[in-house]
Formats: structure tokens, sequence, C-alpha cells
């Protein structure tokens, strides 16, 4: 990380929230009887939601309390085909609620160190966005992110005051 002003500090992103995966879908998942609005890639924007087009998810009540979106999670997209989009996120409101999200999306949920607002303008901004598209893996030109490289993200970190 190139050097940060005067009383700034870096700190992985796994010490400062929890990093976790969310749900495949598959058949089996075809809404029925116990469901939740389920959030793709595709509405998740750079900063921004598209909740236009909505899918539902069939979930047990165990899991939609350990899927569901809390206000302030931030949303990334795991995997893209271009370097410019890998990573790109944007911090739930808590719209829709309940809701839950796709495997190819990675829930960041800040803990108490860290606001989600700032955690949202560290990640938009170019040394989190570097650092993204250097970790990033292809395969088949499809590059990919996983929980363990995003929760390994260096955030410049400014001073409390």
């Amino acid at each position: 990380m190139s050097e940060l002003p005067e009383g700034w500090a870096v700190a992985p992103l796994n010490e400062l929230a929890a990093v976790s995966g969310g749900i495949q879908k598959q058949p089996s998942r075809a809404p029925r009887s116990n469901t939740a609005p389920f959030l793709r890639v595709a509405n998740v924007g750079s900063g921004r939601f598209d909740l236009a087009d909505v899918h539902d998810i069939e979930i047990s009540t165990d899991e939609l309390e350990r899927y569901r979106l809390l206000p302030g999670d931030l949303l990334v997209v795991e995997g893209n085909g271009s370097a410019s989009q890998i990573g790109r996120a944007a911090r739930w409101t808590g719209a829709i609620d309940p809701c839950v999200h796709q495997n190819h999306l990675i829930r960041v949920r800040p803990g108490p160190a860290i606001d989600s607002r700032l955690l949202e303008l560290a990640w938009m901004g170019p040394v989190v966005r570097n650092s993204l598209r250097s970790m990033a893996s292809s395969t088949s030109g499809l590059l990919v992110l996983t929980t363990k490289k995003v929760g390994a993200v260096e955030l410049p970190l400014p001073p409390i005051a």
C-alpha cells in the first residue's frame, strides 16, 4: 500500500468485519412456502442497488437468520469478466426486509471498529479497487474473488478524531 497520510493506519478487513458468502440458487430452492427476497449480482451496482427485479428463494428459518441482510452490510460482487467491475459493491440500507443474497455476492458486515459508511467509501477508493484487481484470480476470462481474499483486503483508516 502506498504511503498514508500522518496518523492513518491499515487493517485487514477481516479484523474489522465479518466476511461471508451467500446462498446457492438451485432447483430445490424454487419458491414454494417459506420464501425470502433474494439479491443477485444483477441487483448490485457500484454504490447502488437495482431492486426493480428481485427474485424469491425457498429458505428455512435457520438459513434466513444466517443469511439475512442488515442495514450497513456491504455486498461485494465476487466475479466479473471486467477488471474494472470486480469487487463492485453497495451498502445495504434495509430497503427490503427480510432479504438474503446469493453465493456470488460476498457479505461484509462491519464490526464496531468501523462505520459502514466509511467502509463503503474506502471500498470504492483507488487503494482498495487496485488491491482487488491485483488479488482476483482468473479462469477462462472470469475474474473471481473469494471470501478469504476479500477478508485480506487492507483498508486505509483515518485517525479516529
